[in-house]
């Protein structure tokens, strides 16, 4: 997501998005032949790419529904050279599972996500342009009262992109990931415990695309990755 890695892309056990579709601009599935600009993948990837904010006038959108609730907001900061967009989301389900019978295995239990997500793009010149992407969200559920799982992703990354030539163009980003797993107990003192696991990782990219004429483009570049992994 915006040169950012998701390690679950997913809210409320899969049936809704990490990602607002608000400030979503487009979206690439490979499910073979990945592009080693991924970093060797193997399985599949998702390429999601987040929009730009209006550079003519300020506008939002507010949604209400029975489990969630999302806004955004964008806008110029500066006509002409400055834009801003600004989304979130957040759910109140947990009143579902009251209307569950008490011998459920499921009664006493809970689940909510909440995701933010914030973008700022600067136009230097006509050949230069600076984003600023920034992405969190957090799921909590539980299927009784005595266990909670909990996730959450975070990711921030700037970006320089530059126009070379009327064929070639350059970005360089650099960012941080991280995503963090947690499973506790408190309902009972004597046997209360918290289990944390996450990954954390640093990553700059330096790529560039020259359009070889006809239907040939050349994509070509370094990056680097640098892990910090708590196994729990």
């Amino acid at each position: 997501f915006n040169d950012g890695t998701i390690y679950n892309p997913s809210h409320f056990f899969g049936i809704f998005s990490a990602f607002d579709s608000d400030v979503v601009s487009d979206i690439e599935l490979y499910k073979s032949s990945i592009p080693a600009e991924f970093g060797g993948r193997i399985s599949s990837v998702l390429d999601v790419r987040g929009r730009e904010g209006n550079s003519k006038k300020l506008q939002g959108s507010l949604g209400l529904g029975l489990l969630t609730s999302r806004f955004h907001l964008e806008g110029p900061l500066r006509e002409g050279k400055t834009t801003f967009i600004l989304g979130g989301r957040t759910t109140y389900s947990n009143w579902l599972f009251g209307f569950l019978p008490e011998n459920s295995a499921y009664s006493g239990g809970g689940a909510s996500f909440s995701d933010l997500n914030a973008s700022l793009t600067h136009r230097v010149d006509e050949k230069n342009t600076i984003q600023a992407h920034a992405y969190w969200s957090r799921d909590d559920f539980s299927f009784d009262r005595d266990t909670t799982f909990r996730y959450s992703n975070a990711n921030f990354s700037l970006k320089w992109r530059r126009t070379l030539s009327e064929r070639t163009g350059f970005s360089a980003v650099a960012g941080y990931d991280r995503y963090s797993n947690t499973v506790d107990d408190s309902f009972n003192a004597v046997s209360s415990y918290s289990l944390s696991n996450d990954v954390n990782q640093a990553f700059a990219k330096l790529g560039f695309t020259s359009a070889l004429g006809g239907r040939h483009t050349l994509t070509y570049g370094a990056g680097v990755i640098w892990y910090d992994l708590n196994p729990g």
